[in-house]
């Protein structure tokens, strides 16, 4: 191998080393109490953001080392955060059990297979809601509208 191919070796692997982290951002703790809901805040401008087409009130799922949760995205336009950093409300913090620094990865939230499962159990292979007809008995009657002709005095 010659200095030039172990040097172009070297470069791409810098690359490489770089592209997994292009999607990782740096947390920042700003103490912003939602309850219990877990919560993510992005700037407008974020990498991240770009990439994926993230737009606000979007469901991601967050991870940090061996946790993951499920958080509704918030996209602010301030400088509370730097580019490359996210937060999170205090309960996502806690569910995390995030430090100040550490690097998560945000992608989209996994779809859930279990509304698929729920409409082919409304809907079965024969769509029995769609081709629901109106009894014979109830079309066959005559509406009477009453009227009233008479003031009440």
């Amino acid at each position: 191998m010659n200095a030039r191919s172990a040097s172009v070796q070297t470069h791409v692997a810098q690359r490489c080393d770089v592209g997994a982290n292009a999607h990782a951002l740096h947390l920042r703790p700003l103490g912003i109490d939602t309850q219990q809901e877990h919560v993510i805040y992005m700037r407008r401008d974020c990498h991240v953001c770009r990439a994926e087409g993230f737009k606000a009130q979007a469901r991601l799922e967050v991870a940090l080392r061996e946790r993951r949760i499920i958080a509704t995205l918030n996209v602010v336009d301030t400088d509370l955060l730097a580019p490359g950093e996210a937060s999170v409300s205090i309960g996502a913090w806690h569910a995390l059990r995030a430090a100040p620094g550490d690097s998560i990865t945000v992608a989209h939230a996994p779809t859930l297979d279990s509304l698929s499962a729920m409409r082919a159990k409304i809907y079965g292979p024969t769509g029995w809601m769609r081709k629901r007809s109106t009894p014979s008995s109830v079309t066959s009657r005559r509406v009477v509208t009453p009227t009233c002709t008479s003031r009440p005095s």
